[in-house]
């Protein structure tokens, strides 16, 4: 799969970690350059090296009829042959300039397009060369080099059946000529010419086979590399849809876990939040006192308060006004607790019925009582119409109100104990109030 112009782009060469003569190497190559102007340098590369190749080819022809002249095989001159040479050294310096120079990139000719005419020409040439010399022995030589030559130049872009059609071509044009022009005395006899040209045609058929598997192998290869990048593409795309997929469950896991903790109808935390924060706080607060030197440890260690709350004769409520009026005065009575509470740290929870509870890490007792009755005004402050209470003739709350202290650590149970027994104490007294308990001290 091609890469996207743009990734191409912003890929340059030449890291900074490589060493100041391999880079100017890499300069010198063009490394240092976006990836698309890389291949194009590379095509340009092979386009004159392909270019170059042609050279050993015609100079060992020049060799053959240096040879084919001494020993009397043939009766081609070179002042016959020199115009064929001299258009050798045309088409070869054309070709090298035109890809050594910008015009390659102007023209909008494809590289195989300006391949094929190159090798049109040089088998013009090479034919041309043919009838000059009059089908001698070195015409036989030569067509004993294009027997392998001639396939494996042309297997450099073309399959089987171009080849191989190219091979049928020429023996077609060269056996044409050979009947059509006249015999030299050096001319083969046509058995020995026919004999030759099937030579170089079944030769010309294995090259073109060996072609044909090697383009087959390339097309395979590239075809293996496109599924290899398209099943790439579709792990990348599952993979995009799972971790979406996880994203979304995560979500979801998050939000069943807050509505778990939270109280449906007040829609304040509930009493597993509740016991969970206890915990939490508990543990982080022994660990304070633990982490403490023994010289340096305080009289008052880090303090915990726990503020019990019960709405005042909510059972008469509900009989006298109903369950949805019951509820909904208990979604009022939570936000006005909420309200009361200033700190984020601090944490209201419905524990259970017509009761609350409210945990705030760090504060003392005389500090909880301060909320404490903030909270009482502010639920006394709804005016919400009690008929059945002998508090008040509006909605009122008890608060029993209780911190840790002094050196040892308490545990969670005797907390909330005293927090109870503190509420107990604030109905048993009238109600519409708060009472604090004493500090919890050394109770195991």
């Amino acid at each position: 799969m091609k890469a996207p112009a743009a990734i191409l782009k912003i890929r340059p060469w030449a890291p900074a970690n490589l060493s100041k003569r391999h880079r100017l190497v890499g300069k010198a190559r063009g490394l240092d350059k976006p990836m698309e102007t890389q291949n194009l340098d590379r095509k340009r590369r092979v386009a004159r090296r392909a270019t170059l190749m042609s050279l050993p080819v015609w100079l060992a022809i020049a060799l053959l009829q240096v040879l084919a002249e001494r020993y009397g095989l043939t009766g081609l001159g070179w002042d016959e042959s020199a115009p064929l040479y001299g258009g050798v050294i045309m088409i070869v310096l054309a070709h090298y300039l035109y890809f050594s120079t910008p015009l390659c990139l102007r023209t909008g000719v494809s590289f195989g397009t300006v391949g094929i005419i190159s090798i049109s020409a040089h088998a013009v040439l090479v034919v041309a060369y043919l009838f000059l010399d009059r089908f001698s022995y070195l015409s036989v030589l030569l067509l004993a080099m294009a027997a392998p030559a001639g396939p494996a130049f042309l297997g450099l872009n073309f399959g089987f059946r171009p080849t191989l059609a190219m091979g049928v071509g020429l023996c077609g044009v060269l056996a044409l000529a050979y009947l059509g022009l006249p015999p030299s005395p050096w001319t083969l006899s046509p058995p020995e010419f026919f004999l030759f040209l099937t030579i170089v045609l079944v030769s010309w058929a294995i090259g073109s086979a060996v072609n044909g598997i090697n383009i087959r192998k390339k097309y395979m290869i590239l075809d293996l590399f496109r599924q290899q990048q398209a099943a790439t593409d579709i792990i990348r795309d599952q993979k995009t849809r799972l971790d979406d997929r996880a994203a979304e469950l995560e979500q979801a896991n998050t939000t069943l876990k807050q509505m778990s903790m939270v109280d449906g109808l007040t829609h304040v935390a509930n009493r597993r939040r509740f016991d969970e924060a206890m915990g939490e706080e508990w543990g982080r607060r022994q660990r304070a006192v633990v982490s403490r030197e023994p010289a340096r440890k305080p009289i008052d260690p880090e303090a915990l308060a726990l503020i019990f709350i019960d709405v005042d004769h909510f059972k008469a409520y509900n009989d006298h006004y109903g369950h949805v009026a019951g509820d909904e005065c208990l979604r009022r009575i939570a936000q006005a607790i909420i309200g009361a509470v200033n700190r984020a740290t601090d944490l209201v929870a419905r524990y259970g019925g017509e009761e609350f509870a409210v945990l705030m890490p760090g504060t003392p007792a005389d500090g909880a009582a301060v909320v404490a009755e903030r909270m009482r005004r502010a639920v006394e402050g709804l005016a919400i119409p009690h008929a059945g209470s002998s508090a008040s003739d509006c909605v009122t709350i008890s608060l029993g109100v209780v911190a840790t202290g002094g050196d040892n650590p308490v545990n969670p149970q005797a907390l909330l104990e005293r927090a109870d027994a503190a509420l107990y104490e604030a109905k048993r007294e009238g109600r519409n109030r708060w009472v604090i308990a004493a500090p919890v001290a050394g109770v195991a």
